[in-house]
């Protein structure tokens, strides 16, 4: 642009001229672009790099002046040497502004020649980290609403990947973080579906361009004992945030890799973002840590993403009846479409008395008394209140001594709170020969199980679109928490992030 503005002659001595001009205007845009958005270039500040575009034009005008066969022989036009000027420069002093123009890795010296005085800075600046720009959901220390900013984040470490995400679940695990004393501020989010952009020196199990899921739970038991390297994530205002194991509320996270789950290159980037959590917990509750059989009864308490989500494996292992308890009558009708063959709203009547009428004989046992034996097989508490942690044991059939053994309770939600049983209750759990177990993460090993629930949604038994009811950017973060908290969420909500 600038040699043909100047009206440089179509010799050699013109060729170089317009590669200089470009590469000097290509310099001044790289500066200018690092100085938009606030980053200076391996610590040099944005005026040292414009005063640098006088020797990256001289640099070009003379390799170019060398290399004339190439450049005025052959007869390359004016315009295009200029661009392609322009366009080195800019990449040469822009640095790693984003990932696409790190991995183009255009250098102006690389494409003309070697220099003595850039090649040394070039080599030093390949072996510093290289920032991967993030913007980043934050939960302050302190009571105040989320905020999302522009941070960058660390080359990873040789266990780590850094994940370009398309997606991410909204869970009620972060409303209990958001609600619960913290020690410093907080990144959340610990379900999502990216793309591998970068990956440490150790990592074996992923690669860059892979898609992947971010998981919280460790893809596989050889890999859940050993330490991993703490994710701290700096903010603009000098504040450091943390997390227990991943966080997804971003478009770009850093995670080690036991944590990180490859699927295959063609599966949606939208919705399969919730089986990272959602699906994990409440089917992998069923299929893994009760082992629902075919005509086993069932009842799952709380019908949102993970409630759902246990009703879908409940109908994949073809138990019978599946029971959906809730307060909301349209979340109940909602939950049929996933497979529960009843629901109760536990606002409307004594929910236990109901789950026990749909069940009564349904065993072909009788009590000692001769009545017939009612209680679902399994009932499972996928919210985590005092009252449905109680609810769940009363839910279950009781034992016939010596014949069959009582039902099992399963507590799949955090609990947000104490639960102390009557003496009724322990007298039932004890001659009735009832279980109570808990369910973290569905008992998953994701390795293993994310392609079963992969395949379930490819074949219709799992459907993710009705599943993900609501859809919000990132800068809507604060709106979309303020609705699951409100209950205004069907199923499950996710953020998805531009690309």
């Amino acid at each position: 642009f600038f040699g043909r503005s100047l009206g440089v002659g179509g010799d050699e001595q013109g060729v170089g001229r317009a590669a200089a001009f470009g590469a000097a205007g290509g310099a001044l845009g790289g500066a200018a672009q690092r100085f938009a958005v606030g980053v200076e270039s391996d610590g040099e500040p944005v005026g040292a790099l414009a005063g640098e575009a006088s020797h990256v034009a001289a640099l070009a005008a003379a390799q170019i002046e060398q290399q004339r066969t190439v450049a005025g022989a052959q007869g390359v036009p004016l315009l295009a040497v200029a661009v392609a000027g322009f366009g080195a420069g800019h990449d040469f002093h822009a640095g790693r502004v984003g990932a696409t123009q790190r991995r183009r890795g255009i250098r102006l010296c690389a494409a003309f020649a070697e220099c003595a005085q850039c090649a040394p800075r070039d080599a030093q600046r390949k072996s510093r980290p290289m920032p991967t720009p993030a913007r980043v959901v934050f939960l302050p220390q302190e009571d105040a609403p989320l905020a999302v900013e522009h941070v960058e984040l660390p080359d990873p470490g040789p266990l780590q990947v850094v994940v370009r995400q398309f997606s991410s679940g909204i869970c009620h695990s972060q409303l209990h973080q958001m609600h619960n004393p913290r020690p410093s501020d907080q990144v959340l989010g610990h379900e999502a579906t990216g793309e591998v952009i970068q990956v440490g020196s150790e990592v074996t199990n992923v690669a860059v361009g892979d898609i992947v899921f971010v998981t919280w739970v460790p893809r596989d038991p050889s890999v859940a004992a050993r330490p991993v390297e703490e994710i701290v994530v700096e903010r603009p205002n000098g504040r450091q945030a943390t997390t227990r194991n991943v966080f997804t509320w971003a478009d770009h996270t850093i995670a080690d890799e036991k944590y990180i789950v490859k699927v295959p290159q063609n599966t949606r980037r939208d919705v399969t973002s919730i089986i990272g959590c959602a699906v994990l917990t409440g089917s992998g509750a069923v299929y893994n840590t009760a082992a629902v059989r075919e005509g086993d009864s069932v009842a799952i308490f709380g019908v949102g993403g993970v409630g759902l989500s246990a009703v879908v494996a409940a109908a994949v292992v073809k138990a019978d009846p599946i029971i959906a308890v809730d307060l909301d009558d349209e979340k109940l009708e909602f939950a049929k479409r996933f497979g529960a063959t009843h629901g109760v709203n536990a606002g409307g009547g004594d929910a236990i008395e109901q789950i026990k009428a749909l069940t009564a004989g349904a065993e072909g046992l009788t009590t000692s008394f001769g009545e017939p034996v009612s209680g679902a097989d399994f009932a499972f508490d996928c919210i985590g209140r005092e009252v449905t942690m109680g609810q769940i044991l009363r839910a279950v059939r009781p034992g016939v001594l010596g014949e069959a053994s009582g039902g099992t309770a399963v507590l799949v939600g955090v609990p947000q709170s104490g639960l102390q049983f009557s003496e009724e209750d322990m007298r039932g759990l004890l001659i009735n020969e009832k279980r109570y177990i808990g369910s973290i993460g569905g008992s998953c090993r994701p390795d293993r199980d994310f392609p079963m629930f992969l395949a379930w949604s490819e074949d219709g038994d799992l459907d993710l679109d009705a599943m993900v009811t609501e859809r919000f950017k990132i800068g809507q973060i604060n709106e979309a928490t303020a609705a699951l908290e409100q209950g205004e969420i069907f199923g499950r909500a996710i953020l998805e992030f531009d690309d």
